[in-house]
């Protein structure tokens, strides 16, 4: 994964966010009947955690390509996984890609600790992984500008956000407006010093995007 980010002002505010975390209903089948069912092998509310600017929520992952279905395989692989000795949140098994809140994306490039959680990303080897994140942004907070390798198909669902691209350009995100960010450089800002922003995207591992030929 490529990660990059330039500094902006450090913000201590605490990213409590007033949305709670958000619920998820996974489908599966009933081993005896064949029939759909919902499952309860993840809670239903998901968990998350905050750091200085952005609470983090990850509702869902895939880490092999294709994905197996098939003895609710997939939903074994994010059982929560014995502590790290490097890190509060480590990541699921057999994956490759993580970052640190103090490389990405901490929104206010933060001193960190060795006490804070790693943040996932997907990856594209040795298997495509996918990722579905909520982000809660705080009023006024803001991001440094940075790029992972992935594909982040994102819609605001609560707020109005701005995404800057480093050529200057700008666009504001209202509530339904979508982003489709292919691996460039962009920074996130609340435009509202009062309202919360929500921001959910699903996340797809890339191959290494080629910049200037």
């Amino acid at each position: 994964m490529t990660d990059t980010n330039t500094n902006t002002a450090p913000d201590t505010q605490a990213a409590e966010s007033p949305f709670g975390p958000p619920i998820r209903y996974i489908t599966t089948h009933d081993p005896a009947t064949g029939k759909s069912v919902f499952t309860t092998a993840l809670p239903t509310e998901v968990p998350g955690f905050s750091m200085p600017g952005l609470a983090i929520f990850d509702a869902y992952k895939t880490l092999t390509s294709p994905v197996s279905l098939n003895d609710e395989a997939d939903l074994a692989a994010l059982q929560p996984q014995p502590p790290s000795t490097s890190s509060s949140h480590p990541p699921p098994p057999n994956t490759t890609t993580t970052a640190t809140p103090s490389s990405l994306p901490n929104p206010n490039n933060t001193t960190t600790t060795p006490t804070e959680p790693a943040i996932w990303f997907p990856t594209s080897h040795p298997h495509t992984q996918t990722l579905l994140r909520y982000c809660d942004f705080p009023p006024g907070a803001s991001s440094p500008l940075h790029r992972t390798e992935t594909l982040d198909m994102g819609v605001v669902v609560a707020g109005q956000a701005e995404v800057r691209l480093d050529s200057g350009e700008a666009r504001t995100l209202r509530v339904g407006d979508s982003i489709i960010q292919r691996g460039t450089m962009h920074a996130w800002r609340n435009v509202s010093e009062r309202e919360w922003v929500r921001l959910v995207v699903f996340l797809v591992g890339v191959d290494e995007v080629r910049v200037g030929g």
